[in-house]
């Protein structure tokens, strides 16, 4: 739908929307009710969920969320005022196969049933296998469980303290033992206290090239090889 023909409300909330691209916050603020209420939820352990009513509470969130905005970066794609079917990858799946020989299946989804989203890497092998689940249930963030070639059933471990950073534990909540960590290192890094971190720029990019390399396969339908350089002529 055009600019020209949008509906009034959907014209307000574009005009709003494209005022904090700005930062131009004295405009944004204008359209709002003064009673207006934001109510935001997510199954993700972070955000936490925002139940809130007023402009100025509203303002607040508006400024902390525009600080990583460049201004004028923002560029409203489409506005319908209605419904809209809109395809996103909730559930994907892909198998790969290692130098050595071994083969994975990498499985994600945003659509869970009886927790929020979190990690499994289960590993298999000819002298053991290991479970390790990284998600908040029953009080802890993470579990480790192994098993021996004899064994029936998978027996749980506990985690070394010494990877856990000062007063950590698995008991703590997923904001403070993983997210803040990682901040921290990464801070920790720029400013040349550390070596290294837990995840850099390189690691986000191969993670990205694997990325690229599965919707290459999906749409062409064979195996594609990593580096993705190796695939160019």
């Amino acid at each position: 739908m055009s600019a020209q023909n949008e509906p009034p409300a959907v014209a307000v909330a574009r005009a709003h929307v494209e005022a904090w691209g700005r930062h131009d916050f004295d405009t944004a603020r204008s359209m709002l009710a003064p009673d207006v209420r934001v109510r935001v939820t997510t199954t993700a352990p972070y955000p936490p969920d925002t139940d809130l009513t007023g402009a100025d509470k509203y303002m607040e969130g508006l400024h902390a969320y525009a600080e990583p905005i460049v201004p004028g970066s923002v560029n409203v794609l489409a506005s319908t005022g209605e419904l809209a079917r809109v395809n996103i990858d909730d559930g994907d799946i892909f198998l790969g196969e290692f130098a050595s020989g071994a083969i994975c299946s990498v499985q994600s989804s945003f659509v869970t049933v009886g927790n929020y989203p979190g990690i499994e890497v289960r590993v298999y092998g000819s002298e053991g296998a290991a479970i390790a689940r990284l998600i908040e249930e029953f009080g802890s963030c993470e579990t480790l469980k192994v098993a021996r070639p004899d064994d029936v059933e998978f027996r749980e471990v506990q985690v070394p303290e010494s990877y856990y950073p000062p007063g950590g534990s698995p008991r703590e909540s997923w904001r403070t033992l993983y997210y803040a960590n990682l901040t921290a290192n990464f801070a920790s890094e720029v400013l040349g206290e550390i070596a290294g971190n837990e995840g850099n720029f390189h690691d986000g990019l191969w993670v990205q090239e694997v990325v690229n390399a599965v919707e290459i396969s999906h749409h062409e339908r064979r195996w594609v090889g990593l580096p993705l350089q190796t695939e160019r002529p």
